[in-house]
């Protein structure tokens, strides 16, 4: 499916190599069953990849223990891109980027509900 949103196969291998390719692999075929845009999906894939990743360098290693990481990680991810911006464009990007990753683990990971509407 991931081959439908990247040309480049290295790209693909990559997200293929992520220690939660199931669960971006769920959450990319739910965005397709949603229809959701295919720009909207390959723009959602390197945040919840790098996500992943960021947990599992914070001491993740279970699935179940993703939902732990997601404030650290979107005050990172402002942190390292959006400091110098206005409050009110902080908060928007720290949603736009919480927001997948909430929608992800609703989906692989049981119990968990996080804030907003249900995938």
């Amino acid at each position: 499916m991931l081959e439908k949103y990247y040309i480049r196969p290295a790209t693909v291998d990559r997200i293929h190599e992520s220690w939660i390719a199931p669960e971006v692999e769920q959450y990319v075929s739910w965005m397709a069953e949603q229809r959701y845009t295919d720009s909207s999906v390959s723009r959602r894939i390197p945040i919840v990849v790098s996500f992943g990743e960021f947990a599992k360098a914070h001491g993740a290693s279970e699935v179940k223990n993703l939902p732990d990481h997601v404030e650290p990680f979107v005050q990172a991810w402002i942190g390292e891109r959006a400091r110098r911006r206005s409050a009110r464009r902080r908060k928007q990007i720290g949603d736009e980027v919480r927001n997948p990753i909430r929608q992800m683990l609703r989906l692989a990971v049981p119990g968990y509900i996080g804030r907003g509407s249900s995938p």
